[in-house]
């Protein structure tokens, strides 16, 4: 009995390891790596008076939708991910900042990112935007592209 139930939980294991990336608020989403040729995803942080922070903007193209934008968070000891969920015809794409276990200067900073899911069918498509900083998040954007 006790073998059948290790092997069970062993089974259960190697079914996980499997499983997508797991992102925020534990939906199944696709990590947006700089990497990547299907999601690219890129994030910096804005200097004050030199860097102008970019406008929240999704544009569809050619097989892609692209996103840009800029996220605010309470100091500059951030990481900052993209994630997007896709369901047929709806994009959401969350940007995902989180705090680094470290001692940091307490100043308002601003990241800065962009991105893109590509290899889609051309078509309409639903796009939603989130930002998440820590353990709020709030829909910043809702919009209809074209894909061709």
């Amino acid at each position: 009995m006790k073998l059948r139930s290790i092997g069970l939980l062993l089974l259960g294991l190697a079914a996980g390891a499997c499983s997508e990336i797991t992102g925020p608020e534990a939906e199944r989403a696709l990590l947006m790596t700089d990497d990547s040729s299907v999601a690219d995803f890129s994030a910096w942080l804005v200097r004050p008076g030199s860097d102008p922070a970019p406008d929240l903007r999704v544009e569809g193209g050619v097989r892609q939708v692209s996103i840009q934008g800029a996220l605010g968070t309470p100091y500059p000891c951030f990481d900052v991910q993209g994630y997007v969920e896709q369901d047929g015809a709806e994009l959401h794409f969350t940007i995902s900042a989180t705090r680094k276990p470290v001692m940091c200067i307490a100043v308002v900073a601003t990241f800065a990112y962009r991105g893109a899911l590509r290899d889609l069918p051309p078509g309409l498509y639903q796009v939603r935007v989130t930002h998440a900083v820590d353990d709020r998040s709030k829909e910043v954007l809702e919009t209809s592209v074209t894909v061709w």
